[in-house]
């Protein structure tokens, strides 16, 4: 649900934040925030960030189709009061750039990042593994993240929490990830993009650039990773596309999917101990590119369709599931099957 910028009385519509200002030190809070449902139509243009805070670029409680660009964020963390205030929560998560609606009934819409360079993110403050990212988005519909940077990140608690470039939580629909360029080795970032929230539809992860340690991307339901076990069926419409990534050896995935009828397409991945980990029942993988995988190059969990794909590494699926073959070559010696 959005309530329309029309519906109130009171509205911040058409500023603009623009260019030449250096916001440096420790808040408690955001450096900038954008919120509420009659706050439209602005735009956070060309400034500068550095230091603690919750979040630098925050867009939040139904704000609607506003632009942050070419911005430069040199570091971000938690501020030590995030860590430790119980009046609010201790171990908030932290972002640098965040589009978040309060809940499913008052969401985020049309709100566009874009062009936007993170230098390094210090993760500390989530509350659990992966609720802090650089960027996230969550509770939105029709949101944009378009050729945004992020050089490294790194958990200040590597135990218990995961440096990640890229989140989406819960309820995203129409959500556009292109262009991205998320990591550059070397690095500490584990994982370039983690969508595990429920219900995000029609998502389209295309032209990004990933150089993580553990998994470029990590999407769908984690629960879904074992023969036998079907994702969940609010997770629709994906499509991942042209993306290059590349992951340390003997880590995680490249590419770990579980989404139904997810397509996968023209793709190139290195290094990981799958390339591709697939639970996408009804789903495509075409044109696939993997090298360098230390197990196999594609791992297919449930009925899919594989086409023109090329790896270094063979294809195994689980048993009991129909896959459609048709012009693979897997392995050194170019094996077009994909056994159990």
């Amino acid at each position: 649900m959005h309530r329309p910028p029309a519906d109130f009385t009171y509205r911040i519509k058409g500023n603009v934040i623009d260019g030449n200002s250096f916001m440096t030190g420790s808040f408690f809070w955001n450096t900038i925030e954008l919120a509420g449902g009659g706050t439209t139509g602005n735009t956070v243009r060309g400034n500068a960030f550095s230091g603690n805070t919750l979040t630098h670029i925050d867009l939040d409680k139904g704000t609607s189709w506003n632009v942050v660009d070419s911005n430069t964020i040199f570091s971000a963390g938690s501020p030590p009061r995030s860590l430790t205030d119980t009046t609010t929560g201790a171990h908030l998560p932290n972002f640098a750039i965040a589009d978040h609606g309060s809940d499913s009934t008052y969401l985020n819409v049309g709100n566009r990042v874009s062009n936007n360079r993170v230098e390094r993110f210090t993760i500390d403050g989530a509350a659990s593994v992966a609720q802090s990212a650089a960027y996230t988005l969550e509770f939105s519909r029709s949101s944009s993240f378009l050729g945004n940077v992020l050089v490294d990140a790194i958990s200040a608690i590597p135990a218990s929490r995961m440096s990640i470039g890229m989140t989406l939580e819960a309820d995203v629909v129409d959500a556009k990830l292109n262009s991205n360029v998320l990591g550059k080795f070397p690095n500490h970032l584990e994982a370039g993009i983690v969508a595990h929230g429920a219900a995000i539809k029609n998502l389209s992860v295309m032209g990004n650039r990933i150089e993580a340690q553990n998994t470029g991307f990590d999407g769908g339901d984690p629960a879904a990773r074992l023969c036998a076990t079907t994702p969940n069926a609010a997770l629709t419409g994906w499509r991942i596309e042209r993306n290059t990534i590349e992951v340390a050896l003997n880590r995680v995935a490249a590419l770990a999917l579980s989404a139904p009828g997810a397509l996968v397409s023209n793709n190139t991945t290195r290094g990981g101990i799958q390339s591709l980990y697939l639970n996408t029942p009804g789903g495509k993988a075409s044109g696939n590119l993997m090298s360098g995988p230390t197990g196999v190059s594609v791992y297919a969990l449930s009925d899919s369709s594989l086409s023109r794909n090329t790896a270094s590494g063979l294809c195994r699926t689980c048993p009991g599931a129909t896959l459609v073959l048709s012009g693979n070559a897997f392995g050194p010696a170019g094996d077009p099957t994909c056994p159990p």
